[in-house]
């Protein structure tokens, strides 16, 4: 086996600094705070809020199973949803969230 001489050994450890520091940079521009991600699925119709089951509710954007389980526990409890806006009603439904699941839904 082949030993090394000294400026191998420099070369590589400046190549490995060199890479370390890359990354660092590139983690250093990854933003910071909250990250928009893209609903999964296109909705083609409102969802009834009043008849829509957990998967239904999952398709709007925001929307995964523990807040969809709120949203049915509450109309389960509290009986329909008279308008949207009663939706603020339900823990962790803001008026945000609201805003965003708004136009996918409806109370007819």
């Amino acid at each position: 086996m082949k030993k090394l001489s000294n400026e191998g050994i420099a070369i590589i450890v400046l190549a490995v600094l060199l890479v370390a520091a890359i990354s660092i940079g590139f983690i250093r521009r990854i933003p910071k705070g909250k990250i928009e991600l893209e609903p999964s699925t296109t909705i083609s119709e409102k969802i009834d809020l009043n008849k829509a089951d957990a998967d239904e509710l999952m398709e709007l954007h925001g929307i995964g199973p523990g807040l969809a389980s709120r949203i049915i526990a509450y109309r389960d409890t509290h009986g329909l949803f008279s308008s949207l806006e009663s939706l603020l009603n339900v823990p962790g439904i803001g008026s945000a969230k609201l805003e965003d699941i708004k136009p996918y839904l409806e109370v007819p």
